[in-house]
């Protein structure tokens, strides 16, 4: 209709939701009614607000505006239907939760198969939208002429007497039902049975698919209830909707205030403040910090930080923003790693300590050895000197066994040097040297 308006071939449209794309493409009459998108539950089911149906199974009509309002209910898993009538028996029967569409549309439908006092339409409506005509744009004379013929003959009570006739009307005490009563039982149950013998085999395998997708959802909920993780869900206005088991066996003490609709601003301030997180911080350091945190979480920046309760437990933390209308808090319990690192760095300085200790114990020991060696050195060049001077000549034997003395005492004092360098020096800093073995092979027999 739009593209008829814009292209010149039609001055005015039907009645129209007078949307904001529509209201630029023309010119819009006053305002006869408005269209209200409803959700519709069963009457004597657990569903007694619009909150309940938060994480339910919700029909639709494929492709029907009725699936952008749906996408309003947190959670919400869509079936999609051919037509607006595939809705209603599967509502019935609970194969799903509630239904989203048209008020009096389905009113109508509900009204023609009969069933309007089994289902309830749910306060407020999710979307309202004004209706009227949309006039060419460059048409304001004939916008001025609709506008007079509504003031002048569209009142509110003949708008109610177009919408009964069109829609029907819901059923009062008046309505004798007992005289048409006999003439439609027979009818409504071959109706029932033609729609149950309907609904069999075109729902049948909907409502597998929807028992599998049940039980994995469940089996979902049950894993992240195991793990030792905290994990609360927040709104587009972080108040809390959501929480798993694990929070309630963690942080017990700050369930009430989940429970009450506390904010993820007011759950991160109360750890903080009531000493349930280890924290050196002032009441005004707290909020502050706290506003960064969401501030953060909101652009998208959610890094992992490490938090301590006051009972010992540690915790990496993140908070985080889901799609474009969520966010959650995560903790999970990491106190068992920590531990672990904890130990292994006073390990590592434990054995630094003794690494430290060793390499003293190591110069020590080479500085007092090297004094005697090196006078006992000293000593066999004297006596050698002194032999030399008195004209002293040792057998071939003693003369051996004098040189080999001589020999083990310069490897004594190499090693002692060798010994007093690797205490003064860090094991890294150690560089490579390339060696004989043939030489060294040699050494080792002359010591067997």
């Amino acid at each position: 209709m739009l593209e008829e308006l814009r292209s010149g071939a039609a001055d005015v449209t039907s009645l129209l939701a007078l949307t904001p794309e529509r209201l630029a493409a023309g010119l819009a009459t006053e305002k006869l009614g408005a269209f209200e998108l409803r959700a519709f539950v069963r009457g004597n089911g657990s569903v007694a607000n619009l909150g309940d149906l938060t994480g339910t199974t919700v029909g639709v009509v494929r492709g029907s505006f009725a699936v952008s309002g749906a996408r309003l209910i947190p959670f919400a898993r869509l079936v999609e239907f051919d037509t607006t009538d595939d809705l209603i028996l599967p509502l019935l029967t609970g194969e799903i939760d509630g239904v989203v569409s048209a008020h009096n549309g389905f009113l109508r439908r509900l009204r023609m198969a009969e069933v309007e006092n089994q289902i309830v339409a749910l306060e407020p409506p999710l979307v309202t939208s004004p209706y009227g005509f949309v006039v060419a744009a460059e048409n304001e004379p004939l916008r001025t002429v609709l506008n007079a013929a509504i003031y002048s003959s569209i009142s509110p009570e003949y708008l109610a007497e177009v919408e009964q006739i069109w829609f029907g009307r819901s059923r009062t005490l008046w309505d004798n039902v007992l005289v048409r009563w006999g003439l439609l039982i027979s009818a409504v149950m071959l109706a029932a049975i033609l729609v149950l013998g309907y609904w069999f085999f075109h729902y049948r395998k909907r409502s597998a698919e929807l028992s599998r997708d049940r039980a994995s959802d469940q089996l979902l909920i049950g894993a992240l209830d195991e793990v030792a993780a905290a994990i609360v869900i927040y709104d587009d206005n972080l108040k809390a909707i959501h929480w798993n088991h694990g929070f309630e066996l963690i942080f017990p003490s700050m369930v009430p205030a989940l429970k009450k609709g506390a904010t993820m601003r007011q759950m991160i301030v109360q750890s903080y403040v009531d000493g349930t997180i280890q924290n050196d911080l002032s009441d005004v350091e707290i909020l502050e910090k706290v506003d960064l945190f969401i501030e953060d979480m909101r652009r998208g920046r959610a890094e992992v930080r490490t938090v301590r309760t006051q009972d010992g437990r540690v915790f990496q933390a993140r908070d985080v923003k889901l799609g474009a209308r969520h966010f959650a808090s995560l903790r999970v319990d990491v106190s068992q790693l920590q531990k672990q690192q904890d130990t292994i760095a006073h390990q590592a300085v434990s054995l630094e300590a003794a690494n430290e200790d060793l390499r003293t114990f190591s110069s020590i020991t080479a500085h007092d050895l090297k004094a005697p060696l090196f006078s006992l050195l000293n000593l066999i060049e004297f006596m050698a000197e002194d032999m030399e001077a008195a004209g002293i000549s040792l057998p071939p034997e003693i003369e051996d066994n004098w040189s080999q003395m001589e020999r083990l005492s310069h490897r004594m004092m190499q090693l002692v040097q060798d010994l007093l360098v690797y205490s003064t020096t860090q094991s890294e800093s150690h560089r490579s040297e390339m060696i004989e073995p043939s030489p060294r092979l040699q050494e080792v027999l002359d010591l067997a």
